[in-house]
């Protein structure tokens, strides 16, 4: 099984992969690596770190992809998380491989946000040191998270929205991960 998690920044995407990676002894890849292993070892390879995120996409989708296929044919499980891929990239995987791929994506609700942003900011390094200018403001997590919500459900994707209680919120999503995999 490949379990790909994807969310807007500071929505708790590596966290969660951590608390996953402990329950089902699963490795997990952050998609944040990735790039920076890419762009470090590869200064050529076709994106800057701190550009557009289509174009970080389109760049890292056919490694991330061949890694979970490559994954599957050896029979080993693996836990992607960040905010590259798509719900577009993910539905092409061919039958034989979507099969074991399990994809979900997750952002705070509106009304979350406005109500949370200070606390959002305030965990938002919980697992990796981020630096103060990468907190974005309400308004783009707002608008973030309505456009990955309008993305999965054009796709019929799996979609949960942060709306209340966080830890709950996250309970829920576990509690669908252990009817899945």
């Amino acid at each position: 099984m490949v379990l790909f998690i994807g969310a807007p920044g500071h929505t708790g995407k590596t966290v969660l992969a951590q608390r996953l990676m402990e329950r089902y002894r699963m490795p997990y890849l952050s998609e944040d690596h990735l790039k920076m292993g890419l762009f470090r070892g590869w200064p050529d390879c076709g994106f800057h770190p701190e550009g557009s995120q289509d174009v970080i996409s389109a760049k890292l989708w056919p490694v991330e992809k061949a890694m979970a296929m490559t994954a599957i044919d050896n029979g080993q499980s693996m836990i992607i998380e960040g905010c590259y891929h798509t719900p577009e990239q993910i539905a092409q995987f061919e039958v034989g491989y979507a099969a074991h791929v399990l994809a979900f994506w997750m952002a705070f609700s509106r009304r979350y946000v406005e109500a949370n942003h200070d606390s959002v900011m305030a965990f938002s390094g919980a697992i990796e040191a981020r630096g103060e200018d990468s907190a974005p403001p309400p308004g783009e997590l707002i608008r973030q998270g309505e456009a990955l919500r309008a993305r999965c459900l054009a796709q019929g994707a799996r979609f949960f929205e942060i709306d209340g209680d966080y830890e709950q919120c996250i309970a829920g999503i576990i509690a669908w991960l252990d009817e899945h995999i």
